[in-house]
C-alpha cells in the first residue's frame, strides 16, 4: 500500500503581526461558528480547490481565521487508474488562509497560497512534497491569477495592498508593477480572440466600524507588457467572477 508523506514542507519561523486594518467582515460568522464548536470544514465557506499531479490528487481547504493549532489544510489521495489506494491529510504553515492557486510552469508544478496575516507564498512540488519556494505578498492575501504572454506572469492580490504583477524570470517570480487601488478579493483571467483580459473584483474597504463594501471593480487588457483598464463595473461586497459564453448553441 502506498504511504502518504506530508505534502508540505516549510521552515518554521517567527510570524509577524498583521498590519492590515481592512479586516474582512466575512470572518465574523466564521468566528461565531468556531466558538460554538461546529465543524470547520463544513462551516468555513472558504475555497476548496482540487488539483492533481500525475496519479496523485490534492484537495486544498483554506482554513480561515487563525485559532490555536489552526492551519491551512490539504487532503491528498494517491490513485492508480482511478482507484484510490491511500489517503492522508496534512497542513501547510498558515495563520489565516484564503485560497490556493495550482499551476504548471515549464514542467514544474507550483501552488500559490494566500494568507491574511502572514506572507502569501509559492510552493514547488519536488516529486514527493510541496516545498516553500518564495514569498509573493506580505500580508492580507486573497487571490492569484496567472497567464502567459511571451513570458509567464502571476498576479497576486491582497485586500490591503494593490495587486502585484510578477514575471517569471526563469528562476523565480519578480515584481514588474502594481495595479492601482485596494480591496481586491478575486481575479479571473480570460483569453478571447488572442487577447488576455483580467477581471478584478473588489470586496471592501474601511474598517469594521466604518465598512465601505460598495466599490468599483475593473476589467483590464494586457497590452505591450502591461495591463490597461478597459472597463469599470460596480460591486457591493464582491467575492467572485465567472465568464459566460453565449453562442448559437447555448451557454458554456
Amino acid at each position: 500500500m502506498a504511504q502518504c508523506g506530508r505534502p508540505f514542507r516549510r521552515p518554521h519561523h517567527h510570524t509577524r503581526g498583521a498590519t492590515d486594518r481592512h479586516d474582512d467582515l466575512e470572518q465574523t460568522q466564521r468566528v461565531d461558528d468556531q466558538r460554538r464548536g461546529q465543524d470547520v470544514f463544513d462551516r468555513q465557506r472558504l475555497p476548496v480547490k482540487y488539483w492533481s499531479i500525475g496519479d496523485r490528487h490534492f484537495l486544498g481547504l483554506a482554513q480561515g481565521l487563525a485559532l490555536p493549532s489552526s492551519r491551512a489544510k490539504t487532503a491528498t489521495r494517491s490513485s492508480s487508474s482511478g482507484t484510490a489506494r491511500s489517503s492522508c491529510s496534512s497542513s501547510s504553515s498558515s495563520r489565516w488562509a484564503y485560497n490556493w492557486h495550482p499551476f504548471e510552469l515549464n514542467g514544474q508544478y507550483f501552488v500559490a497560497h494566500t494568507d491574511h496575516i502572514t506572507d502569501s507564498v509559492l510552493y514547488r512540488w519536488d516529486g514527493s512534497h510541496y516545498v516553500l519556494y518564495q514569498s509573493l505578498l506580505e500580508n492580507s492575501g486573497r487571490t492569484f491569477a496567472h497567464f502567459t504572454s511571451g513570458d509567464t506572469y502571476l498576479v497576486a492580490a491582497g485586500l490591503a495592498q494593490p495587486p502585484s504583477v510578477l514575471r517569471w524570470d526563469g528562476a523565480r517570480f519578480v515584481a514588474t508593477g502594481n495595479l492601482d487601488g485596494l480591496g481586491t478579493r478575486e481575479l479571473r483571467v480570460v483569453e478571447k480572440d488572442g487577447r488576455t483580459y483580467l477581471i478584478r473584483v473588489n470586496f471592501i474597504l474601511g474598517t469594521p466600524a466604518d465598512p465601505r463594501p460598495s466599490l468599483i471593480s475593473q476589467i483590464y487588457e494586457w497590452r505591450d507588457g502591461g495591463f490597461v483598464k478597459v472597463a469599470d463595473f460596480p460591486t457591493t461586497g464582491g467575492t467572485d467572477a465567472e465568464v459566460i459564453n453565449l453562442n448559437d448553441r447555448g451557454t458554456r
